[in-house]
């Protein structure tokens, strides 16, 4: 048996570029494929991956949402007799940035930034980014590919950026959503 987690809280979060690689193309099944503890470890060391600096109170959230069902009825005795999935449910990391550079409202937000000044995009533009969240007792959270939407809102008084990341399917054969113990990814050797 693996070791328990709970997931507790988040003492940082990273982003970066969508991965657009693994050594290991991931297979349904098999958790030997796909994102590998290596891989993250280079995600994370990269120069253009990003650590968010200040997350605002404890407005951060993780939410997988369960599987929709639907239930099909026997006319004749009126009890469901079978039922199908085809949505398995969103994966999303909310969280809420207090104070930060014009860089970083743009890298979530679009448009134009430079240390002095930062600008609205003319028209909105999809931002896909790789998400990394790790809790407080050590898990990474990740999610190779997330849409990012974001926003100004106001929280106490300030405008924080608020950002929802939704899970999606990457564009490689690699899973929307990956858990890894921070412990595996310190003693990977970098691939």
């Amino acid at each position: 048996m693996g070791k328990e987690v709970s997931l507790i809280g988040v003492k940082a979060i990273f982003y970066g570029a969508a991965i657009s690689t693994v050594a290991t193309p991931f297979v349904d099944g098999d958790a030997t494929s796909g994102l590998s503890p290596a891989e993250l470890k280079a995600f994370l060391a990269n120069t253009e991956t990003k650590k968010v600096k200040n997350i605002h109170g404890d407005n951060w959230n993780y939410e997988k949402a369960k599987a929709s069902k639907n239930y099909y009825k026997n006319k004749l005795t009126g009890k469901n007799y079978r039922s199908s999935t085809d949505d398995p449910g969103v994966s999303k990391i909310t969280f809420s940035i207090g104070k930060y550079d014009f860089d970083t409202k743009a890298d979530f937000e679009g448009g134009n930034a430079s240390a002095d000044k930062w600008s609205a995009a003319s028209k909105y533009t999809p931002k896909d980014l790789t998400i990394v969240a790790l809790t407080e007792d050590n898990v990474y959270i990740v999610y190779p590919k997330a849409d990012i939407i974001a926003g100004g809102v106001t929280t106490d008084d300030a405008v924080a950026i608020s950002i929802e990341a939704t899970a999606l399917e990457p564009d490689i054969q690699l899973e929307s959503e990956v858990q890894i113990h921070k412990s595996a990814v310190d003693s990977a050797t970098n691939p």
